[in-house]
């Protein structure tokens, strides 16, 4: 399996001097590969830490139960994680969640020839020419929601038997450059067709924050922007 991925920081979060509140993890094990994006919430004011740290339990977590389902409970075992982090560094914990950890999921997990995608709240899947955009009209179910007295969610689970396909999943900020291809704005790519079916992107480690980080300084990616491309 090739992967490529990358994270930037949107032209609107760099103009506004915001760090980029995603976050990307790959994590390859000898029975499995998994791939997480996590997109912090905009009005936290420091969603990236909760991101980082979200994605590091659930890959954990996720590993430690590869061999049994290790979709149960997922949801209920992040915010026991997130409950135990927010007693140990605040008197506030509610305050705490809000600040630091608010975030939505993207990613994948690879076992056998199986690909398992899933999502909790915004984001964008690709599955060769066909686009699925997850759309909260930018108010996320984050997956921390109910812990603070908001409107919570669920994973959403798609699994797919990998063979020849090419798949790229996104936090919403992908929407972007999408736009872009469509509207002829990406000099490199003049379809989605070019822009999945380029091997640099997935296997050059460099091409596609390269990329990124190109079109947020042009102001066509605007938020912050996180992608994993995968193949065979």
């Amino acid at each position: 399996m090739k992967i490529g991925y990358a994270t930037i920081q949107g032209y609107t979060h760099r103009t506004l001097e915001y760090n980029n509140q995603d976050f990307v993890l790959i994590t390859e094990a000898d029975n499995c590969k998994i791939g997480l994006i996590a997109d912090g919430c905009g009005s936290g004011s420091n969603s990236e830490v909760g991101a980082q740290l979200g994605l590091k339990f659930l890959s954990k977590r996720i590993l430690e139960q590869i061999d049994s389902d290790w979709k149960s409970n997922l949801k209920e075992d992040i915010q026991t994680y997130s409950k135990e982090i927010a007693a140990i560094h605040s008197n506030d914990p509610k305050g705490f969640i809000r600040d630091f950890l608010l975030y939505t999921i993207i990613g994948f997990v690879a076992k056998d020839d199986t690909l398992t995608i899933f999502s909790y709240g915004d984001g964008v899947i690709i599955i060769d020419d066909e686009i699925e955009i997850i759309d909260h009209n930018n108010r996320p179910k984050y997956i921390n929601n109910e812990l603070i007295g908001n409107e919570g969610g669920s994973f959403l689970f798609k699994e797919v038997n990998f063979d020849s396909q090419k798949i790229t999943l996104g936090s919403d900020g992908l929407t972007d450059l999408l736009e872009g291809i469509e509207k002829g704005l990406v000099e490199e790519y003049h379809s989605l067709e070019q822009f999945m079916n380029d091997a640099e992107n997935f296997t050059n480690p460099i091409h596609l924050p390269k990329l990124l980080k190109k079109y947020s300084r042009k102001g066509i990616i605007k938020d912050d922007c996180t992608l994993i491309m995968i193949k065979k």
